[in-house]
């Protein structure tokens, strides 16, 4: 059963400052690190979420992205280029 907490959606708002995707061992989940600048702030924010996001997350693209937690590490949901 799925909790509460785990179907919450969350949105996230910048710049894309860069995203490195980090390849596991077999029966491990992969992931990308995402740095992220808010816009009305000059500290960046970092994501890690699950699988490969580096086509739908370009670096120096403005985007609007929603994610959910997963099992294990959130999920990109979508992305919109503002």
């Amino acid at each position: 059963m799925m909790s509460v907490r785990s179907s919450v959606m969350r949105l996230e708002r910048g710049v894309v400052e860069s995203v490195q995707f980090l390849e596991s061992a077999v029966g491990l989940a992969s992931c990308s690190v995402v740095c992220l600048r808010p816009h009305d702030t000059a500290k960046p924010r970092w994501l890690m979420l699950a699988g490969d996001v580096r086509n739908s997350l370009p670096a120096g693209k403005k985007v609007e992205l929603s994610w959910r937690p997963g099992d294990g590490l959130p999920v990109l949901v979508s992305v919109s280029h503002p």
